[in-house]
C-alpha cells in the first residue's frame, strides 16, 4: 500500500486504539501480570501492588464486565465469603501484551543488574523469548511486515 493511501486509511477502528481503549490503564495492567503469575485474590493484589481498596475494587469489577477476569466466590471456615479473579480466555490472551512490554523493557529502559526475574519454561528453566511469525510459523522482523487494506 502506498504512503498516500496510508494516510487516508479510516483509523477509527484500529486494533491498536481499540485495545488501549480496552486495557490502557496501568492499574489492569499490573493485575493482569499478578494473575499471570498466580495471584487470584483481593488481598493479594492490594499487599502487592499498594493499591487502595476502591481503586482494586472499581479495577476489578471492569475487567469482570469487559471478560478479562471471572469472579468466583469462596468459602473458608469460620470465615464470610470472598472472591477469587481468574483468568478468562480472553484475559489469558493478554499474555503476549506482556510479554512485549517485559522483553521491551529488559532490552531498552532497564540497567544492568536490574533485571529482578527473568521468565522461563516451566518444565526445561530455558529462557522464554517473544517472537513475530507468520502463519507458516517463520520468524519475521518488523520492516517485513506491512498494513494491508481489508477487501
Amino acid at each position: 500500500m502506498d504512503i498516500e493511501r496510508l494516510k487516508k486509511l479510516d483509523r477509527s477502528d484500529c486494533p491498536i486504539g481499540k485495545s488501549i481503549d480496552e486495557i490502557g490503564d496501568k492499574w489492569i495492567m499490573f493485575i493482569l501480570r499478578e494473575c499471570f503469575f498466580g495471584f487470584r485474590r483481593f488481598e493479594d493484589y492490594q499487599s502487592i501492588l499498594k493499591i487502595s481498596r476502591s481503586v482494586l475494587t472499581s479495577k476489578l469489577k471492569l475487567m469482570v464486565e469487559r471478560d478479562l477476569l471471572k469472579k468466583n466466590e469462596y468459602k473458608t471456615d469460620n470465615q464470610r465469603s470472598r472472591c477469587e479473579y481468574t483468568l478468562t480466555d480472553k484475559g489469558r490472551d493478554l499474555f503476549k501484551v506482556l510479554m512485549a512490554f517485559f522483553e521491551w523493557a529488559h532490552e531498552h529502559i532497564l540497567e544492568e543488574g536490574q533485571h529482578p526475574y527473568y521468565l522461563a519454561e516451566k518444565n526445561t528453566g530455558e529462557i522464554v523469548k517473544l517472537s513475530v511469525t507468520k502463519e507458516s510459523g517463520e520468524t519475521i522482523r518488523p520492516r517485513d511486515v506491512r498494513v494491508k487494506e481489508n477487501p
